[in-house]
């Protein structure tokens, strides 16, 4: 065999052996992923690194058993959930580093608990308006979200629901949510303003709810008024809304007088008859 054959032999093996390797690269991973009888299919892109969850129903999840798609977490940086999901599986997406950009449908209603934690390069999440409960540890060690919209549909927010989101700079709780349990917003280091519209929600009795780097809103005779001063935190009393500046409110309750703009009028037109 010539040195020619020789080059051209193996000139063929690399192209094959980066063909090969290349098509690796790239794959395609693909499988079911329901839970409780529904049918729900997943489909992971490593060539773009997208994972998507398609169908109807709620995803499986829990803390023994881990994903279909869980090792092949590093290579997952984007999660598209199809509309017609209604539940994100518990740990679904746990110690996902590599993750940076979720998108979650309105048919969406829950999320399990641990769903997003060690999420650790995902930066702002938004949850759609139906869910009303964060659970348990969703964003935990989420040490680089920065930016979350709490909708008015929770009701609750669990224990150590933001556990260490170190770059959480400030939050608002939204009137709707009754209950936040202990070490929800705990070793949140950069916390700097977290603002509890409701009056009467339950603060977990715990200094390690909140963190005590964090200047606290709410209303005058608030629970949150009563956690800051038990906890020695600065607290500042939101500002009441300034009333509407109504013509015809004659006494500054918000409401048109009209009995008493009627009788001005006529007073008025008698006035100008008179001269």
């Amino acid at each position: 065999m010539n040195i020619k054959r020789i080059f051209l032999l193996l000139f063929a093996v690399c192209a094959l052996t980066l063909c090969f390797t290349l098509a690796i690269g790239a794959a395609t991973y693909r499988g079911e992923c329901g839970a409780n009888g529904d049918y729900l299919t997943w489909k992971l892109d490593t060539d773009t690194g997208e994972l998507t969850i398609s169908g109807e129903g709620e995803m499986q999840g829990n803390m023994v058993a881990p994903p279909p798609w869980f090792s092949y977490r590093s290579n997952i940086k984007k999660v598209t959930i199809d509309n017609g999901v209604t539940h994100i599986g518990s740990y679904a997406f746990c110690d996902h580093s590599s993750l940076t950009k979720v998108t979650i449908p309105d048919s969406v209603t829950s999320v399990g608990a641990g769903a997003f934690q060690y999420c650790s390069s995902l930066t702002k999440i938004t949850l759609p308006d139906n869910v009303t409960e964060i659970d348990h540890w969703t964003f935990d060690g989420c040490e680089s979200l920065a930016e979350i919209t709490i909708p008015d549909s929770v009701t609750s927010i669990g224990y150590a629901a933001f556990y260490a989101c170190t770059s959480l700079t400030e939050i608002t709780i939204p009137d709707t949510v009754m209950s936040i349990d202990d070490w929800a917003f705990y070793r949140c280091s950069s916390l700097e303003k977290i603002t509890v519209l409701s009056k009467t929600a339950h603060i977990y009795d715990n200094t390690e709810t909140i963190s005590d780097t964090a200047t606290i809103y709410s209303h005058e005779g608030s629970t949150a008024e009563a956690y800051a001063k038990k906890y020695d935190r600065t607290f500042v009393v939101l500002n009441n809304q300034p009333k509407p500046d109504l013509r015809g409110d004659m006494n500054g309750d918000g409401a048109l007088n009209y009995i008493i703009c009627a009788l001005l009028t006529l007073v008025g037109f008698a006035v100008i008859f008179a001269l």
